[in-house]
């Protein structure tokens, strides 16, 4: 249709998207605990079928949306290419 999208958003903060948000080609990023998450859906799919109390399921991360203006400073120092 030859419309260019105004808003660009990415899964998981890693050190191309650090670059992309930094250069401005990403609008946001969207962040969570993929090892929190997949502890989640593992206590879930225990629990369903009984080998773990509901008590013992661990909730799924918050999602974080980063953009080029909070960009966590840990992970500035673990990519900073400069």
């Amino acid at each position: 249709m030859g419309q260019r999208p105004t808003v660009f958003i990415a899964h998981d903060l890693d050190r191309d998207n650090l670059q992309l948000l930094r250069q401005e080609s990403l609008t946001a990023v969207l962040q969570h605990d993929l090892r929190q998450d997949m502890r989640a859906a593992c206590h879930q799919l225990m629990c369903h079928h009984k080998l773990l109390p509901a008590s013992a399921v661990v909730p799924s991360s918050q999602i974080q949306v980063v953009t080029p203006e909070n960009i966590p400073l840990h992970l500035v120092t673990r990519w900073d290419d400069g």
